[in-house]
């Protein structure tokens, strides 16, 4: 079995262990995954999980941070239509440091390096995560019979956010 984690402690390491998983990649099973951009996520420390930020703490209430977001919104010159545009609120929730559902990922290796290792008081080691959604969806997806299929994947969880009742009546 493949080692999947490396302790690194240069940035001329890192360069090179990216590299290495590039190259790796392209021997992988998956076509649309050969071609395409990894994702890559920092964490200060590599005991966080990986979780988004609203699920992280039991305080947050998603459903009212995003109907208070959606309601105060205009006053801000933030405007969406609520039931169509949900994936772009959640977007904007994001951008602007509000508690979401949705990961921050980066195509670029070295954004992520830099949310790993920013926090300089930190006394555990940092991490980056790096993930090839391509092939993750093709073993999830079968994309040939259902080309959307994503798209309904990606709204479907969307709206998870504005309820928690999951009860079928």
């Amino acid at each position: 079995m493949e080692e999947r984690t490396f302790k690194i402690s240069t940035i001329e390491e890192y360069i090179i262990k990216v590299k290495e998983i590039y190259e790796r990649n392209k021997k992988c099973l998956c076509e649309a995954g050969k071609t395409k951009h990894l994702f890559f996520r920092g964490h200060s420390k590599k005991s966080y999980e990986l979780k988004p930020s609203v699920l992280r703490n039991k305080v947050y209430s998603e459903k009212t941070i995003l109907l208070d977001f959606v309601h105060y919104g205009p006053q801000h010159n933030i405007n969406y239509d609520f039931e169509r545009e949900r994936i772009n609120i959640l977007t904007e929730m994001q951008h602007n440091e509000i508690p979401t559902r949705l990961l921050d990922w980066s195509i670029a290796p070295l954004n992520a390096l830099f949310f790993a290792v920013k926090d300089t008081q930190c006394d555990e080691d940092a991490e980056v995560i790096v993930f090839n959604p391509w092939c993750y969806n093709k073993k999830i997806f079968n994309y040939k019979s259902h080309s959307r299929i994503q798209d309904i994947h990606v709204h479907a969880r969307a709206l998870l956010s504005t309820t928690d009742d999951f009860r079928l009546y």
